[in-house]
């Protein structure tokens, strides 16, 4: 586990159901000699600190959280409160600090006839502080597809008419919902967008002109997937709050959202709901358990009484029992149109066939999406001859062998010239990939326009070794699986943030940034070298996506690179790749050294062989 350096955290108990540790600030406030009520579980310190920074407010909700429990005497209802609070990860943010950096956002904005309301309402989006906007006006509406002309030469606006768009109501119109209308043409346009951000528009709510920045100046530095705050309608301020998982109404104010692309294109946009578009897509995002950040700050005003329609009846998935469902809440999105896709599979491997072939047989199984496999043997000690010849005669298939073990991220970047597709997906010899894998990863990364896409994974071994590298834990017909993911990026982040196992790599940025670095043997390379590849993409300006797609049954055993007796953790191989890249990080950061410098690509050309048998 991530360990937690929070100064109040003493005493730590691992058990085989979790970790718990002995708050020394709880302690002292409640006068807890003996520590009866002072110990919390592991989630309350992620969420307090688990970023690496003090939070006065996560801290204050957390010590309330204790008193309350403290005053009851119901101590698991502590701990329930702060596994809430730890997963949602809601943060109530009313800072008013100006942001550093800029931003660039598409706003979503229908329209109908041009007037002095709706030239403001464009003006004020125009007019974001520290932020390009890249503004999309959808006109509704034959008959006023001329009144935009004069924003067809503005180069950060684009046009689209309503007609034109598979929206689904080709007679709507502005006096309709507003907010259902917004949701139906972000849809309609994502293949367009240019950004990471997705604002809302509507024509009878204005912005302040530090809506975009501050929203997604906080999003990027501490790894938020979407955005809500308050909204001015007339002397009322209407809050956002979190979706109600309970009951199905609307509690998020759609107009002040600011949402990440990839949460948009990862939970397949909209569902077919005529006049909730928005709080279905909130409430699968709350329930994924998808990190949002809630704000007090009054972000909109609205310049006219809104007409909202009332939330319909709950869609069936909302009642879903089962926790594993939280993976497949994207079958509700009514999804987007995508050409056929193809990519390029890199599977380098070093004896373990058994493993090896139940690997092939997953990715050749695949379906939506054209695969090519490049199939390494690593410099196997066995004659394998006859086990490679099988998969000579099959056309998808290219077979090459390494004149000595280089290991599996030098053998990945020798491929890569060879690799054909706009795509390369990473595939390691000891992992199975799920059904859809491919098509659904490639297609996230298609829609994203992204550099890199990781994913989630299923843990697979033993009890005692899941549970000790899992992230998240879900739970089908009474069996408890675990589970890994990817996490948003970070400007601060210094560690593993995406599942190496699930990653799709643009081939352009992949040869850009030099490929995977070569820290010096091949059992140094085992460990490290995808971390420093994932931070190096990160601060080389990279269109970074996480999803939650299940992608990879990741098995967990004792050659794995994390349990192996040479490569484990805190073994003296992998303090020496780490200590490699801590002294690479800082210069990661400070910027100026092309990237190319880190990475190995062509450097050990030659050693990988195209094999004809």
């Amino acid at each position: 586990m991530t360990p937690i350096a929070c100064g109040f955290r003493q005493h730590v108990i691992r058990t085989n159901v979790g970790e718990t540790a002995q708050c020394e600030l709880i302690q002292r406030i409640l006068a807890d000699e003996r520590g009866q009520t002072s110990r919390v579980d592991r989630s309350a310190c992620e969420y307090c600190f688990g970023d690496g920074r003090i939070q006065p407010q996560r801290i204050s909700q957390v010590l309330a959280s204790a008193i309350l429990a403290a005053n009851l005497n119901l101590t698991s209802a502590f701990d329930a409160r702060l596994k809430e609070l730890a997963d949602f990860a809601i943060v109530e943010g009313t800072s008013q600090q100006t942001p550093r950096g800029a931003a660039a956002v598409d706003v979503v904005l229908p329209v109908q006839r041009i007037n002095a309301a709706t030239a403001r309402c464009i003006e004020a989006w125009l007019r974001q502080e520290q932020t390009f906007v890249v503004l999309h006006l959808v006109v509704i509406g034959e008959e006023h597809a001329n009144d935009w002309q004069g924003y067809r030469d503005l180069p950060n606006v684009r046009i689209y008419q309503w007609g034109d768009l598979n929206v689904g109501n080709e007679t709507a119109t502005l006096s309709n919902n507003n907010v259902a209308l917004a949701f139906s043409a972000v849809h309609a346009i994502t293949s367009h967008l240019e950004t990471s951000f997705i604002a809302i528009g509507c024509v009878d709510v204005l912005p302040t002109s530090t809506h975009l920045i501050l929203a997604t100046s906080e999003m990027v530095e501490r790894g938020f997937e979407w955005y809500a705050a308050s909204l001015q309608e007339g002397s009322v301020v209407v809050r956002s709050s979190h979706p109600d998982l309970r009951t199905w109404r609307r509690t998020v104010q759609p107009e002040t959202a600011v949402i990440q692309r990839a949460l948009w294109v990862d939970l397949n946009g909209i569902a077919a709901r005529s006049d909730d578009a928005d709080v279905d897509f909130f409430a699968r995002a709350a329930r994924q358990k998808r990190n949002v950040l809630l704000s007090d700050r009054i972000v909109a005003t609205s310049t006219v009484k809104r007409r909202q329609a009332s939330p319909a009846d709950p869609p069936e998935w909302f009642r879903l029992k089962d926790a594993a469902d939280i993976f497949a809440l994207h079958h509700h999105g009514i999804g987007f149109p995508v050409d056929r896709l193809s990519c390029d599979v890199v599977l380098p491997f070093r004896g373990q066939l058994p493993f090896v072939e139940q690997a092939i047989e997953s990715v050749l199984s695949q379906s939506g999406i054209d695969v090519t496999l490049h199939l390494i043997d690593d410099a196997t000690p066995d004659d394998i001859d006859s086990w490679l010849r099988r998969y000579l005669t099959d056309d998808r298939v290219r077979v090459y062998r390494n004149k000595e073990n280089i290991g599996q991220f030098l053998s990945f970047n020798n491929v890569a010239e060879f690799c054909e597709s706009d795509w390369i997906v990473t595939q390691d010899g000891d992992d199975i990939s799920l059904p859809g894998r491919l098509a659904e990863t490639v297609g996230i990364a298609l829609m994203c326009d992204a550099d890199l896409v990781g994913a989630a994974t299923i843990l697979d071994g033993t009890d005692g070794r899941t549970r000790e590298l899992r992230h998240m834990t879900t739970e089908s017909d009474n069996t408890l699986r675990y589970h890994r993911i990817s996490y948003p990026a970070r400007p601060s982040c210094s560690q593993y943030f995406m599942e190496n196992p699930t990653l799709v790599h643009r081939r352009a940025f992949f040869n850009q940034v030099g490929g995977f670095a070569d820290f010096g043997n091949p059992l140094r390379n085992r460990t490290a070298v995808d971390t420093e590849y994932m931070l190096r993409a990160l601060h080389s300006g990279a269109n970074i996506v996480s999803c939650r797609r299940l992608a990879i049954r990741y098995r967990v055993h004792a050659e794995s690179a994390i349990h192996h007796a040479q490569t484990r953790m805190g073994s003296p191989i992998r303090k020496s790749a780490e200590s490699e890249l801590l002294r690479r990080l800082p210069l990661f950061r400070q910027g100026g050294i092309n990237p190319r410098v880190f990475g190995a690509l062509g450097r050990h050309r030659g050693l990988t062989v195209r094999w004809e048998g």
